[in-house]
């Protein structure tokens, strides 16, 4: 209703009903639960992403300054751990592995353990200072 603003808004209720009576009797219910359950394990290493992020990459300070210029608009490694926390959480699904039998939970730790280590792959470590005696 807030966006077509011009429509009365018991057609617009009619429309929805006719379309939520047509996509349920083409069968979404089959669909759904598995849709669900993919939801389940590909959103999780997202969260592990940000919270490794947080916490061990960055630290709390610095998502409380302003951004610089040497920040990517996008992070490879990030992408790569979301899809090994996705791909782990599909084989713990399936039963071929499981670390904590819960695939959500094994997507989540896969995607934050695979985004520190690729942090901590791309960066060179840094140079310890060498005191004079």
């Amino acid at each position: 209703a807030t966006i077509f603003d011009r429509i009365d808004k018991w057609r617009l209720t009619v429309a929805a009903g006719v379309a939520g009576t047509l996509v349920a009797i083409g069968g979404v219910t089959e669909v759904f639960i598995p849709f669900l359950l993919t939801l389940g394990i590909a959103i999780p290493p997202v969260a592990g992403v940000y919270l490794a992020d947080y916490f061990a990459v960055k630290g709390v300070r610095a998502y409380s300054e302003p951004a610089d210029s040497s920040v990517r608009a996008v992070n490879l490694s990030a992408f790569v751990a979301w899809f090994a926390g996705t791909a782990a959480g599909a084989v713990t699904a399936r039963g071929w592995l499981e670390v904590t039998h819960i695939p959500a939970c094994d997507s989540f730790v896969t995607g934050a353990v695979v985004y520190l280590l690729a942090q901590k792959l791309r960066r060179p470590p840094t140079e310890k200072a060498v005191s004079a005696p």
